[in-house]
């Protein structure tokens, strides 16, 4: 069993289980999700969703999920679970369901109906686009009726009944392939042994999703039922269903299970942790990216480079980290050569912002302390200098070197922080103009750091500069401004100021440290992580109530971000050492109770900013899992010392 499990008792009740949900990606960018119970709440819940080839559409829900019925004598038992009008639900699947066991890759669960006991595994294949589901027949003889609901639609979108769809298909292998509308890819289902499909054609109408009606969306749709396979079985027998691009035989469908459950070891928090960051990343056409979050987001270079310090924390070889920093580095490179004209890699978005050069350098550093100075000198000290010295020519098109040494950004009319919502007006709901402290943080870091790999003291006499300036334009006398654009001094209390502490390079004393800490821990930190906003702020927005507009109004007001646990963490036990390990582990519990919430293993993009802090926006974001990783071996390795 895995680390994450759950009972009938849970389960049975769907005010909590509907409210557990799963996301299994593979490397392609493939994914299934739904919640604890097998019941889609979102449209963007899916048994099988693959990228999409098509013009216009991100990725392809083929199939939205798949109901399983039990046949003995004249019983039947119906594993589904569909809401199809605001409460009422059927089949009522979730009452046949034992246990709930997530484990890495996969996710398995137990049901019992009428004196038989069965198990189902859902996995998807690594490197192809393939989901599998098998089922073990623990106890009794059965006949299994596996009916898979399709919609054949992007994500964003919802199906309806028309006249369009193909109803055509053709007999495969235990199977049948179809693709219900043209430019769509034919989808292959089939069985690792010898059935019957029965044809029906028809529409499973209105089926809502709650989470959808909650964010003002349209929140119902009609699925399209091809027909159902019907397999005998009896105890001991083993059967798998496959659903792919490609025709498959019995023999691989087995042994790419097989190969899939070997991998996993998600017993403990840190393991899962470290699966669900690894599961963030994607390959194609030779190089590495990282998904910022799912369902619906792509790579993000600034995120990238956020989440590799935790990436490094969690065990990732070394053979990884160079990859991931390639991915953005050759962008990088791109940039700083002036050759942007000629287009970016489309897989990755935001190489142009002013600080992801900063966090590239941070994650430099990090790879430097884990693999050793001497292999981060070989392969990036000339990749930091060009870094510096691009910055301080000028030439960065976001960045502004000021005479103080400070770096300056344009931010009235534009975002140019991770703090990037964009109101109705097309302008920032939460603008950071000028010196921004984050960013000057990083700078001052970037640059005794290159002073230290290059060992040139010339970057340490910028750094000095740097410094003396930074605690002149930010200090306020009891914690940080949040940026400083002239006359404009920005008082919010806000996390961007712990990054002057965590970081391993600080221009501040250990008294300003110290009350930075103090005003943080007092007014930002959380149960689930971080507030974008101090509560005492009059433009605190703890929720997002109000539709899209609302959300994007709170995620930069009072939203909270467990990925700013990381710079929590690190810069309170920078402050209180070995004496304030007790408190600091202690503010980790709500994220590690939050593994068994909402998106099952991971964390949502954010939360409400104050109790209960109730989830919202992505279902899984990347630098909230890696960031987590790294505060949790911020931890260990203290108390190994």
């Amino acid at each position: 069993m895995g680390y994450l499990k759950f009972d009938n008792f849970t389960l049975a009740d769907l005010g909590q289980s509907l409210q557990k949900e799963i996301i299994i990606p593979n490397k392609l960018g493939a994914y299934y999700s739904t919640t604890s119970v097998g019941c889609n709440t979102r449209k963007y819940h899916g048994a099988f969703v693959v990228p999409s080839d098509i013009e216009g559409k991100e990725k392809l829900l083929l199939i939205s999920s798949i109901d399983e019925t039990l046949i003995q004598n004249t019983a039947e038992y119906n594993f589904g679970t569909h809401e199809y009008s605001a409460g009422h639900f059927s089949p009522n699947g979730q009452n046949y369901i034992r246990l709930f066991d997530y484990n890495s890759n996969s996710v398995t669960l137990t049901y019992r109906a009428g004196g038989t006991l069965v198990e189902k595994c859902v996995a998807l294949c690594e490197n192809e686009n393939r989901l599998i589901v098998r089922y073990k027949i623990l106890k009794g003889n059965t006949s299994i009726k596996i009916e898979p609901l399709l919609a054949f639609r992007d994500t964003s979108e919802l199906c309806v009944e028309n006249d369009s769809v193909h109803k055509e298909y053709k007999a495969i292998s235990n199977g049948i392939a179809l693709s219900l509308y043209e430019k769509y890819p034919m989808l292959n289902m089939q069985l690792s042994k010898k059935c019957d499909f029965v044809a029906t054609g028809y529409w499973k109408k209105n089926i809502e999703y709650f989470n959808e009606r909650d964010r003002g969306y349209h929140d119902r749709e009609d699925l399209y039922v091809a027909g159902h396979f019907i397999v005998e079985a009896k105890e001991g027998d083993v059967i798998y269903f496959t659903a792919g691009l490609n025709e498959s035989k019995a023999k691989d469908i087995e042994s790419s299970f097989n190969s899939l459950i070997k991998k996993e070891s998600a017993d403990t928090m840190e393991t899962v942790l470290l699966q669900t960051a690894r599961n963030m990343f994607v390959e194609k056409d030779g190089k590495s990216y990282m998904m910022a979050g799912y369902p619906w987001y792509k790579c993000i270079a600034r995120n990238m480079a956020i989440a590799i310090p935790g990436l490094i924390s969690a065990g990732s070889t070394q053979k990884e980290i160079d990859s991931y920093l390639d991915t953005i580095g050759y962008e990088i490179e791109k940039m700083m050569s002036e050759s942007a004209e000629k287009g970016y890699d489309p897989n990755i978005t935001g190489i142009e912002q002013p600080d992801v050069v900063l966090w590239y350098a941070k994650a430099i550093q990090d790879y430097a302390i884990t693999f050793g100075k001497s292999a981060a000198k070989k392969k990036y000290a000339d990749k930091l200098i060009r870094v510096v010295d691009f910055i301080k020519s000028g030439k960065h098109v976001n960045i502004e070197l000021t005479y103080n040494g400070l770096l300056y950004i344009h931010g009235w009319e534009r975002p140019m922080t991770w703090m990037n919502s964009i109101g109705v007006d097309g302008k920032p709901i939460t603008p950071r103009s000028g010196w921004a402290v984050e960013i000057n943080a990083l700078w001052y870091d970037t640059l005794r750091f290159t002073a230290e790999l290059t060992e040139n003291n010339a970057y340490d006499q910028l750094a000095d500069n740097v410094g003396d300036n930074f605690v002149a334009i930010f200090w306020n006398g009891s914690y940080l401004f949040d940026f400083v654009d002239g006359d404009h001094f920005e008082r919010s209390v806000r996390p961007n100021m712990l990054w002057a502490v965590a970081l391993k390079y600080s221009p501040l004393n250990g008294d300003q440290q110290k009350a930075v800490v103090d005003m943080a821990t007092k007014e930002l930190l959380t149960p689930k992580g971080i507030r974008s906003l101090s509560p005492y702020s009059n433009n605190f927005h703890w929720n997002g109530a109000g539709g899209q507009q609302g959300r994007d109004y709170a995620a930069f007001q009072g939203a909270v971000y467990p990925w700013l646990m990381g710079a929590y963490i690190e810069s309170y036990l920078r402050v209180y050492k070995q004496s304030g390990y007790s408190f600091a582990e202690k503010s980790m519990h709500g994220l590690e109770d939050e593994m068994f919430n909402n998106t099952i293993g991971t964390y949502s993009e954010m939360y409400d900013g104050m109790a209960p802090y109730k989830s919202s926006e992505g279902m899984s974001y990347g630098i909230n899992v890696c960031e987590v990783i790294r505060a949790k071996h911020l931890l260990s390795k203290l108390e190994a010392e």
